[in-house]
């Protein structure tokens, strides 16, 4: 992998499968998905078109294998949830993932690590 500084983010999650599930929850609800990247973790907040469902989640830092984030601000990361679940639909239950955004960079890379290992690019809309 690249020198950190060429980075704005990286997140290594040890519980690939968790976080499938997780995008694939987000699917059934919503077409895209606004992910705000900070110093201490990536955030999700929104609610659905009736708005009687409020989704809220985070990712501590401290719960995952590796989290660098390399700007001074929050850093909004939009994404097409479709082509994201297309993505993570091969992540088996013992696998991890590196999730990453380059500097200059327009799309994310997500990259399965274990037995179904693949490197997936998905559109990163920066808001």
């Amino acid at each position: 992998m690249s020198d950190f500084k060429d980075y704005i983010f990286i997140a290594e999650i040890t519980d690939a499968y968790s976080f499938r599930i997780l995008i694939q929850y987000l699917d059934s609800f919503y077409s895209d998905a606004e992910f705000e990247i900070r110093k201490n973790g990536i955030f999700f907040l929104r609610s659905n078109t009736k708005e009687d469902l409020i989704n809220d989640f985070n990712m501590n830092p401290k719960e995952l294998i590796r989290y660098e984030f390399n700007l001074d601000k929050p850093f909004k990361l939009g994404c097409d949830l479709s082509q994201f679940k297309t993505n993570v639909a091969s992540i088996g239950k013992n696998d991890s993932v590196r999730w990453s955004l380059k500097h200059g960079a327009d799309s994310f890379v997500l990259q399965i690590v274990g037995n179904n290992s693949k490197d997936y690019e998905s559109n990163a809309k920066k808001v």
